[in-house]
């Protein structure tokens, strides 16, 4: 479980970087090959995560109650700071 825990760190940390990006540029257009770019980085980042989620709730499903109360305490943190 303390694997699992890193890797959604590193994936919430991927999608607020990927969003700050995305509110900060206006003109998306102008800008599409950086917009793939930043996309990229924020899929590797998260892949782990999500390729683990997968695994437990396909073959460990009685431990996704278990791992949700988990992160959940992650997930609120980083919207508390998210608003900071």
């Amino acid at each position: 479980m303390a694997e699992i825990e890193a890797e959604f760190r590193r994936a919430l940390k991927a999608t607020r970087k990927f969003q700050a990006f995305f509110t900060a540029e206006r003109d998306h257009t102008r800008r599409a090959a950086e917009w793939i770019h930043r996309f990229g980085e924020w899929a590797t980042e998260s892949e782990p995560f999500a390729a683990s989620y997968r695994r437990i709730s396909s073959e460990f499903r009685d431990q996704l109650d278990r791992l949700h109360k988990l992160l959940l305490p992650i997930y609120r943190e980083f919207e508390v700071r998210k608003e900071d």
